[in-house]
């Protein structure tokens, strides 16, 4: 998993499309869990996590794409 810290730093020497790259494997994998998870027995939270998670690197992606596709005024 990619941490805040990581995606404020760029993620050290990694270039944008892997950056990319690896958000989107997290995206689709935190929704497969969640979509695949029939033994949470009812907990909604239990189940939901990997699902927040993915939600967190769908965020992480926007911020970065709309950091090069839109960057703030100096």
């Amino acid at each position: 998993m990619i941490t805040e810290d990581q995606q404020g730093s760029g993620l050290g020497n990694v270039s944008l499309a892997e950056a990319f790259t690896i958000e989107h494997h997290e995206i689709d994998a935190g929704i497969e869990k969640y979509l695949a998870d029939t033994d949470s027995k009812g907990d909604a939270l239990l189940r939901a996590r990997p699902l927040i998670s993915a939600m967190e690197a769908l965020r992480r992606l926007k911020k970065k794409s709309c950091s090069r596709i839109c960057p703030p005024d100096r």
